[in-house]
Order: structure tokens, then C-alpha cells, then sequence
């Protein structure tokens, strides 16, 4: 594993998770102690009490949470006004979220009537994503491998996502419930049809840090970007957003730049006036995950026992909720414009 880059963004991220407690504390064990790490994780293929979950939480459970996202966003979209939605714009680590959103909007067209489906959706809405890991999006450019048949039966792919869920659904509902008949074929259809990747260098860069572009375009919205409630009079804005150079700056970038080039294709009167509303959806929110813990204090005592012992003390700590956050944001695009 490569170390991330020394930048606020990945100090913010550490300090969050540093707030949480193991649900087994006296068990608990960082990389810091190797061979203690390795002899967990060894002695877990043996275990009948273990499970191992992808990095980023890729589970058919944890795909289950988006399309329960998907199908909220819906009725949010059609009670605030929100009307045909050209594209949504997120970044793609494990490919859990983009799974559960890509079945979200497939089984939308299931749950809702057809009129609130197409007045949320554009005719054209397409899912666009932009991986925020470098070898990811080495393979996507080359073998198409997010996305290909070909590599379904790969974990973190967006295909063996959506079919490992939808087996799921299967078990619990059984294969020929209204929900689940056909489901795979027509989300499948949906990947190779309305997934777009944006896995271009410039944009995803190398993983753990802000790219070139991603850099350019943050730096940018911190200086003249602003967040405004759809509800709240012009005056009053909403807050800011985070994009955090590890995850969702890489993918505002791809909708910036997509924005522009949309904007500057737009140059007779009536292309001009129309307006488009994008989705920027940002699972690592501007929003911290809290714990009970004083993650400054652990961040010191972290530190402290790692230059001085090399490893870090594991004594049992209280137990934390997790606090999930994902912020959603709506933009609707007149041209020209922004």
C-alpha cells in the first residue's frame, strides 16, 4: 500500500475514523502491530465468528442502503420540483454506491407511477462516474473493467456488484417476486447503456490525493463557489461543500468540465435558455462521521505510542454509533453560464 498525501483533506479523514471504537476493543489491532494485524486477519479464514468486507464496505447490504438512497432521492426530487434530470455525478471506490444507485433507478421505474418517474428523470439520464483509484482506472481505460460482462466475476466490478445484490434480493424475496424478476438483465442493460466513467489521468490522478484537474477546480469553488437551499430565499446560503481530494473533488471535477463543455456547444438563442438539472451526489459528505471518542487525543496518543514502541495501545475503549452522512446536490444549469 502506498501512503496517501500529506494534505488537510486525509488528515480530516484519519481524524474521523480515529473518533470510532472497534465493537471488539480488546481485540481490536491496527497496522502499526504487523504481525498481530496478520495473524487476525490469517487466524479469520478459520473463524466461524469473522467476516471480511471489501475496502469501501462493497456488501450486498451495503449496496441495499443506495437503492434505499435512490428510491428516497425520488420522492424528494418529485415533492421539491426537481424535473428531468440529465445526469448524476459521483466517485467510484468499491463500487457500492454506484451499484445500489444504478438498481435504485432501475427499481424506481418498478415503485413509482410512470409519471413521477419520467418527470425526474430526462429521457437521456445517465449515471456518470468517475473512479478515484489510479489502477482502477488503468483497467476501465484499457479492458473496460468496471463495467464489462467479461469481469463479473470480480469483486469491486460494477457488474459483480449489481448481480452478487440482486441474487440477494432473489434469496430474500424469491426469484420471481415483482421486484426481483428480470432485475439483473434490465440493471445490466442500464450499466452498459447510461454508465458513463470518466477515467481519464488528468481527473483521477493517483489514489489518495487530489489530481492535477480535481485540484484546479476545488481551489476554484473555495474561492468563488457557493451552496444555496432550493427553499431558502438567494440570500441565504446552504453549507459549503467538502471535496476532499481522496473521493469527491475527482468527480465534481468530471461535472465541471462536463458543465463547461456544455456550455460552450450552447451558442444559439434557443440552446441557450435551457436549463439542466445535474445531481452531484457526495456519500463522503462535508459532513463528519462522529464517535464518542476525542479523535484529537487518540490522533496524539496514536502517535506518542507508535514512534515509541511501535505500536499503538489497544486498551478497551467505550463503543460508538455511527453517524452515516451522504449530502446531495442539485444544480440546475442555464446556459450560458455558471
Amino acid at each position: 500500500m502506498s501512503k496517501d498525501p500529506s494534505d488537510l483533506d486525509n488528515a480530516i479523514n484519519m481524524l474521523s475514523a480515529l473518533s470510532f471504537t472497534s465493537l471488539s476493543p480488546e481485540r481490536s489491532t491496527t497496522w502499526a502491530e504487523k504481525f498481530k494485524t496478520l495473524k487476525r486477519v490469517l487466524g479469520g479464514l478459520w473463524s466461524e465468528d469473522t467476516a471480511f468486507m471489501a475496502p469501501g464496505g462493497n456488501c450486498p447490504s451495503g449496496v441495499l442502503g443506495q437503492i434505499s438512497a435512490m428510491l428516497e432521492f425520488v420522492e424528494q426530487a418529485r415533492d421539491a420540483g426537481y424535473d428531468r434530470i440529465t445526469r448524476l455525478y459521483l466517485p467510484v471506490g468499491s463500487s457500492c454506491t454506484i451499484s445500489g444507485l444504478v438498481l435504485g433507478v432501475v427499481l424506481a421505474r418498478r415503485v413509482f407511477d410512470a409519471s413521477t418517474y419520467d418527470g425526474v428523470f430526462a429521457s437521456t439520464f445517465e449515471i456518470v462516474g468517475t473512479p478515484i483509484h489510479h489502477a482502477a482506472a488503468f483497467a476501465q481505460r484499457n479492458v473496460n473493467f468496471l463495467r464489462s460482462d467479461i469481469f463479473s466475476f470480480c469483486p469491486l466490478t460494477i457488474t459483480h456488484t449489481v448481480r452478487s445484490t440482486v441474487d440477494l434480493l432473489a434469496r430474500l424475496l424469491g426469484s420471481e417476486h415483482r421486484i426481483v424478476r428480470n432485475l439483473e438483465a434490465d440493471a445490466l442493460a442500464f450499466v452498459r447503456t447510461r454508465v458513463r466513467l470518466d477515467a481519464s489521468k488528468d481527473v483521477v490522478g493517483t489514489y489518495g490525493g487530489h489530481s492535477k484537474l480535481s485540484r484546479v477546480y476545488a481551489d476554484a469553488y473555495d474561492r468563488t463557489g457557493a451552496v444555496f437551499a432550493s427553499s431558502s430565499p438567494k440570500s441565504l446560503r446552504a453549507p459549503d461543500l467538502w471535496l476532499c481530494g481522496h473521493f469527491a473533488a475527482k468527480a465534481f471535477a468530471t461535472m465541471i468540465a462536463d458543465l463547461d463543455h456544455m456550455h460552450s456547444n450552447h451558442n444559439d438563442a434557443v440552446e441557450s435558455s435551457r436549463v439542466e438539472s445535474v445531481v452531484f451526489w457526495q456519500t463522503k459528505s462535508r459532513v463528519q462521521s462522529a464517535g464518542s471518542c476525542d479523535e484529537f487525543a487518540r490522533a496524539r496518543a496514536f502517535f506518542l505510542a507508535l514512534f515509541a514502541t511501535g505500536c499503538v495501545d489497544q486498551s478497551p475503549r467505550p463503543r460508538s454509533d455511527r453517524e452515516v452522512s451522504t449530502s446531495i446536490m442539485v444544480i440546475r444549469m442555464g446556459t450560458p453560464g455558471f
